[in-house]
């Protein structure tokens, strides 16, 4: 009797303790820093930091990112950032330990409203995958690219928001939710999706097989 006693209090204290220790767990990812840079205050997606791609101007995220001096610093031209492209951009440091970089940029070599924000968390310390369904809830689509020098997957979130991870095994390419984060991208609304017509809707964390969409 003794024994089965004292079985079944060894047996509760150890439910007890999965118990909290799963709720430490979620408690612990519901303010990952990746949460806290990532989620919008007041801001419909696609949204960072009051910028809003296809409506907000180059000048007005200037201003918006200016007034956060606790938070954002080295504001300026991005040339010198690996995110940024030759077209008309705006990058800087999210102020973090370790920092991430954020490029804010337009395709069309022209004024106009900013197209795209991209964040790239620090390699360091980094996002993980499964972060950011936690973050953006469940993908409308993924895909994998292997074209030599660019061999990357993409996950497509809804309200324009993506995903991008780098492969590091072409021969074996799978979606894993321990895989690092290289750039999260807030794209403008358009009336099509920012993924091709043919692109795979989201099965899950698997092993990637059939043809990569690029």
């Amino acid at each position: 009797m003794n024994r089965l006693m004292a079985l079944t209090v060894a047996g509760v204290m150890f439910f007890s303790l999965a118990i909290v220790s799963v709720q430490q767990w979620g408690a612990g990812a519901s303010s990952t820093m990746a949460e806290r840079i990532l989620v919008s205050q007041g801001c419909a997606q696609p949204c960072w930091h009051g910028i809003q791609p296809g409506k907000t101007t180059f000048q007005q995220g200037l201003d918006l990112l200016e007034k956060d001096t606790k938070n954002i610093g080295h504001l300026g031209n991005g040339q010198q950032d690996h995110i940024a492209g030759p077209e008309k951009n705006l990058c800087w440091l999210v102020l973090v330990n370790p920092n991430w970089h954020g490029c804010a940029s337009n395709d069309e070599f022209a004024d106009g409203p900013i197209q795209r924000i991209d964040l790239l968390p620090s390699p360091t310390l980094p996002m993980r995958l499964g972060e950011a369904l936690t973050i953006f809830g469940t993908p409308v689509a993924s895909t994998v690219c292997l074209t030599p020098g660019a061999e990357y997957a993409a996950l497509y979130f809804p309200n324009d928001i993506s995903v991008i991870t780098l492969i590091d095994e072409a021969a074996h390419p799978a979606l894993d939710p321990n895989t690092a984060v290289y750039v999260v991208r807030f794209d403008y609304p358009s009336t099509e999706p920012p993924y091709r017509f043919d692109t795979p809707p989201w099965r899950g964390f698997i092993q990637w097989h059939g043809q990569p969409v690029c």
